[in-house]
């Protein structure tokens, strides 16, 4: 449980610390994101503790990973075999074994925030003086959205694990990956 906290938890409020810093956002103001108002109370800790209520964060299994589950880590040889490169190194101190649900998130939040789409300046963030108001718009193909509508039903029909909690899951990948 150490090792699933300091992975999720403490890396994360680590990283979005140090960019909040870099770019001078504060959590003591409300902020509107695409029109949805985001009061002033739902800070990352607030989202982070509450990541530890769903009971798959409790339940979380030790099992083989890949640990950077993305489309740009697959890749498909001549006759259509599948093939997972660039895995991770290890799982904080753990060099085995790593969290399947951090793979699903991590797939997930690939088919909502496209690395190739950012690659590629097909985004747009418009925002206030004081980053108070926020626009995003990230190009997102009708595939990804297919992919997001199957990996819904892999996750909560052969998993048993709650989408909701992988689409949470997702944006705190998000949030740990803007820091880098």
């Amino acid at each position: 449980k150490k090792l699933q906290y300091d992975f999720w938890i403490t890396r994360t409020k680590e990283r979005v610390s140090k960019c909040k810093q870099m770019l001078n956002i504060s959590e003591d103001k409300d902020i509107v994101i695409n029109g949805i108002k985001i009061p002033a109370k739902f800070t990352v800790d607030y989202m982070l503790d509450k990541v530890q209520e769903y009971d798959e964060w409790k339940t979380s299994a030790w099992t083989n990973w890949h640990g950077d589950f993305t489309l740009e880590n697959i890749i498909k040889d001549v006759n259509d075999k599948l093939y997972l490169i660039d895995c991770r190194q290890g799982y904080m101190d753990n060099l085995k074994y790593g969290d399947k649900i951090y793979d699903f998130a991590k797939m997930n939040m690939n088919l909502s925030f496209n690395f190739t789409s950012i690659y590629n300046n097909l985004y747009n963030i418009i925002s206030n003086c004081d980053n108070t108001n926020i626009h995003v718009d990230i190009l997102l193909n009708s595939e990804a959205i297919k992919c997001k509508e199957i990996m819904k039903k892999f996750v909560e029909e052969k998993h048993n694990i709650s989408y909701n909690y992988i689409e949470v899951l997702s944006g705190v990948i998000f949030l740990d990956l803007c820091s880098l």
